[in-house]
């Protein structure tokens, strides 16, 4: 669960490596696998352009850029000695967001990953950088200190790396309670309702989205029509930017992927979904935290609109009336 913890215990100790994500610009992953057996995929047009190309050619690893056939590169694990993998939330750089991830040693999960990155790297251009380039910036020599991975948990992983609205109707449909948590989520599809609020409605649902000012407006047209269908919802208003794409199932599945919930990421991108079925206490805890929180910070926020209301209604009251 991020950003409480850190995922670059993953990274240590390898003899080769995959990554795959939509845009990397964590200099800590990058001192760890800089000039190692590493091949690095992200996403060749992301929105508002390539972040950091100078950390990118400092790695010294070969770096390519994705120009397939789905509209983005938007998934985000990495794959190590083709044995175990990190698939997560959030593309790689601070993790300080709200934002899930999960490590498995799958091997037959792990195998589906592979073969996903190499059909997507047949699909893509090497990034070219000029060696004698000034202007390359030199990562810190030191390797960033290594946080510890949580403890592994017994249980059992499904990957899906296509077909989503596949998968996301047929995980809502074998649960009864379920806990969303996203970074956004269109109610529309086009002219038409979202799939997904049909298989919600006559749950126990709660939704909980992010409160960004870039999202607000569309989230706030969601939860306002959720809540107008039976299902609760809010938005996160704390300081949090909510960026995770998660789904709890039943209190014993979980769901960590890279889709947001808009027709373009879930019928059109590369995204990567990790089913979870085992202990997922964590993502519980996490989720009924952040949905506590939110309810607390709105409780404050009336007490202080409730306060003001009184003094301005005394100041009236005291008011002679002419």
């Amino acid at each position: 669960v991020f950003p409480e913890d850190s995922p670059l215990g993953f990274f240590e100790d390898f003899d080769s490596m995959y990554i795959s994500v939509y845009t990397f610009t964590s200099e800590d992953i990058g001192s760890v696998i800089q000039n190692k057996n590493v091949i690095l995929l992200i996403e060749g047009s992301p929105v508002g352009g390539i972040p950091d190309r100078e950390l990118l050619c400092s790695l010294k690893i070969p770096v390519y850029l994705y120009d397939g056939n789905k509209r983005y590169m938007h998934a985000k694990y990495a794959i190590k000695d083709n044995s175990s993998f990190f698939v997560s939330s959030e593309n790689f750089g601070s993790f300080s967001n709200r934002g899930w991830g999960v490590v498995s040693d799958n091997r037959q999960e792990t195998n589906k990953l592979v073969k996903t990155f190499f059909e997507d790297l047949d699909q893509s251009e090497r990034l070219m950088c000029i060696s004698n380039d000034n202007n390359i910036k030199e990562l810190v020599q030191s390797v960033a200190k290594i946080s510890q991975l949580p403890e592994f948990i017994t249980g059992d992983v499904i990957v899906f790396t296509d077909n989503c609205l596949e998968h996301l109707v047929s995980l809502i449909r074998s649960s009864d309670k379920l806990r969303i948590q996203q970074f956004y989520f269109h109610k529309n599809w086009g002219n038409k309702e979202s799939p997904l609020i049909a298989e919600l409605v006559g749950k126990d649902v709660k939704v909980l989205l992010d409160g960004e000012w870039y999202n607000r407006e569309k989230n706030n047209e969601t939860v306002g029509y959720l809540l107008s269908k039976g299902i609760n919802a809010k938005i996160e208003d704390t300081d949090m930017k909510v960026h995770l794409k998660g789904m709890i199932l039943d209190n014993d599945r979980v769901l960590v992927s890279s889709i947001n919930w808009n027709e373009n990421s879930i019928t059109n991108n590369r995204e990567v979904g990790v089913v979870i079925d085992g202990d997922v206490s964590k993502f519980r805890q996490s989720f009924e935290q952040d949905w506590k929180e939110e309810e607390e910070n709105n409780s404050i926020i009336n007490i202080f609109i409730f306060i003001a209301v009184v003094i301005v209604a005394y100041f009236l009251a005291k008011r002679k009336i002419p």
